[in-house]
């Protein structure tokens, strides 16, 4: 990711890829402010670490409705289902995620079972369902073009 501030990068990416020259200086001023906002950075620090803890949480009640008995520092192995999911061969980490969950499972001498299905689990509670939902309060404030919103 640091490589791709490099103002020498930049220029070769940016070429390669014919982009213009104004989006490239867009880019790079853009890069620069964000970079100088310690609020900016903060905020999102604290956004991802939210969005983590939440799925850590999810994981950790997905594992107790599945099975009380299994151990909870499987939880703990919930940075490395997440960073595997994020291999970009799959449709959104699906197939990768539960196959790493079993493995993780089954190292933890778990049922591989419960590692599937707690891995499918927090896909649908924290990826899926949220997304619906959110893109139906997207549809819902399209119009289509020229078309005045009406009051109720």
């Amino acid at each position: 990711a640091v490589v791709l501030l490099h103002r020498g990068v930049v220029l070769f990416l940016f070429g390669l890829l014919r982009i213009g020259d104004e989006q490239r200086e867009d880019y790079l001023a853009t890069v620069k402010a964000v970079l100088g906002d310690r609020r900016a950075i903060a905020y999102a620090f604290g956004l991802s670490a939210g969005y983590y803890a939440v799925n850590a949480l999810v994981f950790w009640l997905v594992l107790r409705a599945l099975s009380p008995a299994i151990d909870p520092v499987i939880v703990l192995s919930l940075p490395i289902i997440i960073i595997m999911a994020n291999v970009p061969i799959s449709i959104s980490g699906l197939g990768i995620r539960e196959y790493v969950s079993v493995v993780v499972f089954s190292m933890f001498n778990a049922s591989a079972a419960y590692g599937f299905s707690a891995s499918l689990a927090l896909y649908l509670l924290t990826i899926l369902v949220p997304g619906l939902v959110g893109s139906l309060f997207t549809l819902e404030g399209v119009r289509p073009y020229g078309a005045e919103k009406r009051e109720l």
